[in-house]
């Protein structure tokens, strides 16, 4: 846990859990300008995700677990996919208008930005934030049971993630680790949906 988590008096837990809800947007959003969801989420969630970083200072900080979280995300992402979907690869499809450069952006919206966008969030800012007032292990079912729901496909691995990701950030590894395996689980998802279902 950083200093700053442990820190009751800063106001900047409000501010940012604020700012953090600004992605949730880019639904209605699109819908109402008409355009592409992924090309707005790229700019809402980098947008954010900067923001969120001036108001709460990480510096970027790897150690010698991020390469074990790298694999272990593949792996649970392999896994993931494979259970899901090893019945079913053929009612894979991925369409869009945009053709690869519409996969380009999916595929760093979900690798790169959503697991940052998340991680700080979820884990470091509304973790904290909320646990502040209902202690930590209540804040984590909190975080976690709203992270399922919002993952309502995949509900179980998801509140099973969260859990095992707010661990990680109680224990003090870093929003930048953690985003490494939540990236790596993403990765290891979004290559074989590609390779099943993108007709080039």
């Amino acid at each position: 846990m950083n200093e700053s988590d442990r820190n009751p008096d800063q106001p900047s837990y409000l501010v940012a859990g604020l700012v953090s809800l600004i992605p949730l947007l880019g639904i209605p959003l699109a819908r109402r300008l008409g355009w592409d969801q992924d090309f707005l989420d790229l700019i809402l969630m980098g947008c954010t995700s900067l923001v969120l970083f001036r108001l709460m200072p990480e510096q970027p900080r790897f150690s010698r677990l991020s390469g074990i979280l790298l694999l272990a995300g593949i792996a649970i992402g392999g896994l993931s996919f494979w259970v899901r979907f090893r019945n079913n690869l053929d009612g894979i499809t991925v369409t869009g208008p945009y053709g690869l450069l519409g996969v380009g952006v999916y595929v760093v919206l979900m690798v790169v930005l959503i697991p940052l966008w998340e991680e700080k969030s979820c884990r470091q800012i509304l973790f904290f934030g909320i646990g502040r007032y209902t202690g930590l292990w209540l804040s984590a079912l909190l975080v976690s049971g709203a992270f399922a729901w919002v993952h309502q496909g995949n509900a179980l691995f998801s509140l099973l993630f969260s859990l095992t990701a707010c661990a990680l950030a109680f224990k003090g590894v870093s929003t930048f680790d953690r985003t490494i395996l939540h990236g790596a689980i993403n990765l290891a998802q979004v290559l074989p949906w590609l390779y099943f279902g993108y007709k080039f």
